[in-house]
């Protein structure tokens, strides 16, 4: 068992890789002549083994499996058990994204590191789990033009006189492998105020941003942020923020490493930045400085618990974005990301919230939605079930009694009990939720009674058309429901549902009120009413809020996707959600009608039916917008602006949105020619992609040209974006295999590098070029992107297939790999599936409900 670790590091960015002397203190628990550990890739130059008195042998080290770094250290000789000291010397190559990798800029190299989930023992030996937290003691020999950082702050700065200078930092709190980090090179630094004593911690908190030196300043707005999102936390589990330094370093990606907290500035710092950008970054920031408390202060035992790290951390970044910036709406994104969850959750092959680990490959399947999207849901409904005030007291008991030390499922689950007063229903309904996969179906009777209103409740697993998954699964349901009672007012009232049927009686209910199953959308399941009772509920949508109407959505697709309406109800009870505006609402609707525009609507008349409903719900609303960004005009404006505009230009083509749009995207193109930033008023970038991808349309290779030459040379977050998912809208087939040529670029981002390389893949044409690009020699899209990222292949390759040759194509190319990467298993099993599912539904679409919008008989 190790009981700490000292790491002296000599890194120059401008090798190949690094020296490294670790010396690892361990607790020999029995006796034993070896023991096994963590590294791969290293290669050990001296290993000494000291004893508790003081005697050394020479160790080896033997790589019993270096792709999966699981190495066995030899002492040499036997030994009782003791606490032991080992010594290695050894040598590391930088890497492609997992341990300590390379970026290079503007002619300048950076080292910074990756070590969540198994990147650490790329770096230094060690036992690489989640549950093994204890101090590290680092210094860095690093050139002396260079700055070196670590989680801890510096204590001594010393020059060696020829070139090189060692860079000592304190020893840190206790840590699990994943959250050891570095970074060194020509760093630019941006000091801000320290964040004062306050809350139990009686030193203030030394505040720096730290960017690349073309980006210096990025971080400005970032920055500024992170005072009021420590002291909300700190607020919140009443515990300190624990480290002694806060440094933000701007590079790709997030990771929560204590004292160098990696963020991405996401184009925040522009002057015209998109409120995506701001928002992204808060969330980011939000985010990673969340996991200080449930991630690093109290860490997960293992790796099928990564969720109470992800699913407490999503869940806590959605309340400080609703404290500190209520104009983002993370209510309905919140919403939002539950319904993506459910999506995934609702396939045959989808997974547990506490999932099972027992092999490499299944660590990297539970970073996904179902970790994140899924378990954050969770999270939110038991709160609202027991209570806002009796969940903050479990969770505070939950830190408090963990802090500095790992945790289980179950350590939360009683503490939050325990706060709640619980008798054993509420144990047991949280593990329904986390320890069996799928989602809850509520079908709900509305009956008059003798007095006010009678629900009929019936739980089931959600099954859309096509699925395979098995019925025979039972929750513990806190159904919580919304109504008009006699006075008009709307009331409340919740059940723990733990059986396969019951009954809520609305004792104050009017006789004709409207009844809204998921209050506040905050409940982890989907519901179907009556039809009598879908129907009042579709003519008080004024009297539900935001939430809710997006709940509502929810409920209309899941019954289209499970056969009880066709496209004819689908799209006229959408339509009336439009008057409500806002940009959530326009994304529910619009993706729901997407999905008819690509599968279902084959003929001309189909189509021209589906223009004619986006023109008429969503039109009026651009119109009062305006196509043109107005400086000073609130932030949602911008945001719904800028979504109508792409949906209406670029899905359903409507010739006058695609007309105003036009001469937008040519003065951003001669901007860019010319080696500008394209001069929109203030906010106006939000429609970059938009004005650019028509541009791509109707201008061709000119277009293509301007746009891949300015994406070589800006390193504007923001701009990069807009240029890439303008790119992805390119109709040429010849165009598409240019553009993903550029995926092959080296100086491409990892993340833009998929979004190049797997294109357009909206209509069959586009998927069949993207698969033609992929068989090329040259392609070998598995060499050219991140590590962390392989596993989602399957996924993100499947998209928008919708058929049986669909299927055998991602079979096809997959298929043969799994044997070397077994990560991909999981992803390609639900990519299949879900191509089953949509060429299922596909195939019992009725033309006529879509071309004349009728409704079918249900006889």
């Amino acid at each position: 068992m190790p009981l700490g670790y000292r790491l002296d590091l000599r890194v120059d960015p401008a090798a190949t890789g690094f020296g490294g002397h670790a010396e690892i203190t361990m607790r020999l628990e029995r006796a034993a002549d070896h023991v096994w550990l963590n590294a791969q890739g290293l290669q050990a130059q001296r290993i000494i083994v000291t004893d508790a008195a003081g005697q050394a042998s020479t160790g080896t080290l033997g790589f019993v499996d270096d792709e999966r770094g699981i190495a066995r250290l030899d002492f040499g000789r036997m030994l009782a058990p003791q606490r032991l000291v080992v010594a290695i010397d050894y040598r590391a190559q930088y890497s492609d994204g997992d341990g300590a990798y390379r970026i290079q800029m503007d002619g300048r190299r950076y080292i910074a590191t990756a070590t969540q989930p198994l990147g650490a023992r790329r770096m230094f030996p060690g036992f690489d789990e989640p549950g093994h937290k204890t101090p590290f003691k680092l210094s860095l020999t690093v050139p002396d033009d260079l700055v070196a950082l670590a989680n801890s702050a510096a204590t001594t700065e010393a020059l060696d006189g020829k070139g090189w200078k060692t860079v000592s930092f304190a020893p840190t709190q206790p840590l699990p492998t994943y959250l050891v980090a570095f970074a060194v090179g020509p760093w630019g630094m941006r000091a801000a105020p320290t964040l004062p004593s306050r809350h139990g911690r009686d030193r203030p908190v030394p505040l720096r941003a730290i960017a690349l030196a073309a980006r210096a300043g990025d971080m400005q707005w970032v920055l500024a942020q992170a005072p009021a999102i420590v002291e909300a936390l700190e607020d919140y589990y009443d515990q300190p923020y624990p480290w002694a330094k806060l440094d933000l370093l701007d590079v790709d990606g997030g990771m929560e490493n204590p004292g160098l907290v990696a963020l991405g500035s996401l184009g925040s710092a522009a002057p015209d930045a998109p409120l995506g950008a701001l928002q992204g970054a808060f969330d980011l920031a939000a985010h990673e400085l969340a996991h200080q408390w449930t991630g690093n202060i109290v860490t997960m035992a293992w790796w099928d618990d990564l969720w109470l790290s992800e699913a407490l951390t999503i869940w806590m970044q959605h309340k400080l974005s609703l404290r500190l910036h209520p104009e983002y709406r993370a209510d309905l994104q919140q919403v939002r990301e539950a319904q993506r969850a459910m999506a995934a959750d609702a396939l045959a092959s989808a997974r547990q919230v506490r999932q099972p680990v027992v092999s490499h490959a299944d660590i990297d399947g539970v970073f996904d939605g179902v970790s994140y999207g899924k378990g954050a849901a969770v999270v939110a409904m038991f709160e609202q079930y027991v209570g806002a005030a009796a969940f903050r007291r479990g969770l505070r008991d939950y830190v408090h009694a963990h802090a500095m030390e790992s945790a289980s499922a179950t350590d939360l689950v009683e503490a939050v009990a325990h706060a709640a007063g619980d008798d054993g229903r509420l144990r047991a309904a949280f593990r329904s939720y986390i320890e069996q996969p799928g989602v809850p179906y509520l079908r709900i009777t509305v009956q008059p009674a003798a007095q006010g209103l009678a629900l009929h409740l019936h739980q089931d697993r959600y099954r859309p058309i096509g699925s395979s998954a098995q019925p025979a699964l039972r929750w513990g349901i806190p159904a919580c429901v919304r109504y008009a009672g006699r006075d008009g007012r709307a009331r409340s009232r919740c059940t723990l549902m733990d059986q396969a049927d019951a009954r809520m009686d609305l004792l104050d209910a009017a006789p004709d009120a409207w009844v809204m199953p998921n209050a506040g959308a905050r409940g982890y399941y989907r519901f179907g009413l009556d039809g009598v009772a879908m129907a009042r509920l579709g003519r008080h949508l004024d009297a539900l809020d935001d939430a809710e109407r997006l709940a509502y959505a929810d409920a209309v697709d899941a019954s289209f996707r499970m056969g009880d309406i066709d496209a004819g109800d689908l799209l006229a009870a959408l339509q009336p959600l439009a008057a409500f505006g806002g940009k959530d609402l326009a994304v529910a609707t619009l993706d729901q009608a997407s999905w008819l525009w690509r599968h279902a609507a084959t003929g001309d008349r189909a189509r021209a039916r589906l223009v004619a409903w986006a023109r008429a719900a969503w039109s009026p609303r651009l119109e009062s917008l305006g196509i043109r960004a107005r400086a000073g005009e609130p932030e949602a404006d911008r945001g719904l602006r800028a979504l109508l505009a792409e949906a209406l230009a670029l899905t359903y083509r409507l010739p006058e949105v695609r007309a105003a749009l036009l001469p937008q995207g040519d003065a951003a193109l001669s901007a860019l020619a010319a080696g500008r930033n394209p001069g929109f008023v203030p906010g106006a970038s939000d429609l970059l992609p938009a004005v650019l991808g028509v541009a791509v349309q109707e201008r061709g290779a000119p277009a293509v040209q301007v746009l891949a030459g300015a994406l070589a040379a800006t390193n504007d977050v923001a701009l990069r974006r807009a240029i890439v998912a303008a790119l992805g809208y390119a109709d040429d087939p010849g165009l598409g295999t240019r553009i993903r040529d550029l995926a092959l670029d080296p100086r491409i981002a990892g993340g833009e590098r998929i979004a190049l390389a797997l294109g357009r893949r909206d209509t069959p044409a586009a998927r069949d070029a993207s698969w033609a690009w992929l068989a090329r020699p040259h392609a070998r899209l598995l060499e050219h992107i991140p590590p962390s990222r392989v596993a989602t292949l399957p996924v993100l390759l499947g998209a928008e297939g919708c058929s049986v040759a669909e299927v055998d194509r991602l079979q096809a190319f997959f298929g043969p790999l799994l044997a070397q990467r077994p990560e991909l298993a999981p992803s390609l099993l639900q990519a299949r599936e879900a191509i089953q599912q949509c060429a299922a539904l596909k195939q019992a679409q009725d033309r006529a409900t879509l071309v004349d919008g009728g409704t079918r008989d249900r006889g």
